[in-house]
C-alpha cells in the first residue's frame, strides 16, 4: 500500500511539473532546460492492517545537490509486536531525471531487525552496470537500457 501511495505522489508530482513553467537552466544547455522538474515535500501516513494500527510512515521527495536530481526517502516506524519482530525499515533511492527517462544512480534498503535483507545499489550507467552488496557480498550485473530500483 505505501508503494501504491509513493507511485501517486510521484505522479501527482510530474503533472503539477508538466503545467509547471521549465526551470532556468544551470548552464544555459537546452537539455537543462527540458528537464522536467518533480514538486517535492514530504507526507507522513498512518499504517494500518485490516484496521489495525501498526505505526506511521514518512515519504520525502527532496532536491539533491544536481539539477534534475532528488533525494527519495521513506522511514516506517513500526509500534508494539511488529516494532519486535519486523523492525523498521529505511529506504533511500538518489535518481535523476535524464532525457524524460528516470535513472537511478544509488538506493538503499536497511531494517534494523533483519540485518541480512539490507542491501545496497549502486547504478553505473556509463558502463551499464548495477553493483549490489547485501549481506558483505558484492556482486555486479549488467544493466538494462531501463531500470529502477525498488
Amino acid at each position: 500500500m505505501r508503494k501504491l501511495i509513493w507511485m501517486a505522489l510521484f505522479f501527482a508530482g510530474i503533472a503539477s511539473a508538466a503545467d509547471a513553467p521549465p526551470a532556468a537552466p544551470a548552464d544555459g544547455s537546452a537539455t537543462d532546460a527540458a528537464i522536467a522538474l518533480l514538486k517535492t515535500g514530504s507526507a507522513n501516513f498512518d499504517v494500518t492492517w485490516n484496521g489495525i494500527p501498526l505505526g506511521d510512515a514518512t515519504i520525502a521527495l527532496s532536491p539533491a545537490d544536481a539539477h534534475g536530481c532528488y533525494h527519495y526517502e521513506s522511514v516506517t516506524r513500526p509500534v508494539g509486536a511488529v516494532s519486535w519482530l519486523y523492525g523498521s525499515p529505511h529506504e533511500i533511492s538518489l535518481f535523476c531525471i535524464r532525457d524524460g527517462v528516470i535513472r537511478s544512480s544509488h538506493y538503499e534498503y536497511s531494517i534494523d531487525k533483519r540485518p541480512d535483507d539490507s542491501f545496497t545499489l549502486d547504478f553505473d550507467w556509463a558502463n551499464k552496470t548495477v553493483k549490489t552488496v547485501k549481506g558483505g557480498v558484492t556482486t555486479t550485473r549488467d544493466l538494462p537500457e531501463i531500470a529502477y530500483d525498488r
